[in-house]
């Protein structure tokens, strides 16, 4: 009725009242959650909180790194030169806490290092063919087919190795599974290991 009767929205208490309602609401405990209307439960409880000295934290939002974190984010990217992907994936095997991308990538401009990866003078090509003895390129293939059921699609796998350009391709199936995947793997790697 009070509530119809008071056109505002917001109704403003003095500190007078402020107090008489702290007094009373403290008397009758948790069950004031269920009957206060003039302000919310949460305003009730911080006027509490002030009144017993106890404040909250007025920062806002994740709580700041470790320093200790920070320090082993710097060093790695230092001593390795690697981006911060890499670190990230580093960092989390230490488990040294929960920690993003984007906080790594913070604290590596902050010591003014550069987030990506140290790029060397070599292109990729120069990589590839400084490489290219050891490498070998996999990939996945399907083609469709005629059977005696009519169309179909068949997959393989083929390794070729960019030094010689050779060529290794498994034998075809119509389902791709896990164990097919494995003997194909294992049937390149005695392939390789024959020669």
């Amino acid at each position: 009725m009070l509530r119809k009767r008071v056109p505002k929205k917001r109704i403003f208490l003095e500190p007078a009242e402020r107090e008489k309602l702290l007094k009373l609401g403290k008397e009758l405990g948790p069950g004031i959650r269920q009957l206060i209307t003039i302000v919310s439960y949460s305003t009730f409880r911080r006027w509490v909180r002030k009144e017993e000295g106890r404040t909250t934290s007025s920062r806002k939002g994740r709580p700041r790194l470790a320093a200790i974190v920070r320090e082993l984010v710097v060093l790695i990217a230092q001593e390795t030169g690697w981006g911060y992907t890499r670190i990230l994936g580093e960092v989390k095997k230490l488990h040294v806490g929960p920690i993003c991308r984007q906080s790594i990538k913070n604290i590596l401009i902050e010591h003014d290092l550069d987030p990506g990866p140290k790029r060397g003078k070599g292109t990729w090509s120069d990589f590839l063919r400084i490489h290219s003895e050891t490498l070998w390129q996999c990939d996945f293939f399907s083609k469709r087919i005629w059977t005696l059921k009519g169309p179909r699609q068949i997959f393989a796998m083929a390794f070729i190795h960019l030094a010689t350009r050779r060529v290794f391709i498994t034998p075809g199936t119509f389902k791709p599974e896990a164990a097919w995947m494995d003997r194909q793997a294992h049937a390149f790697l005695e392939y390789t290991a024959a020669e």
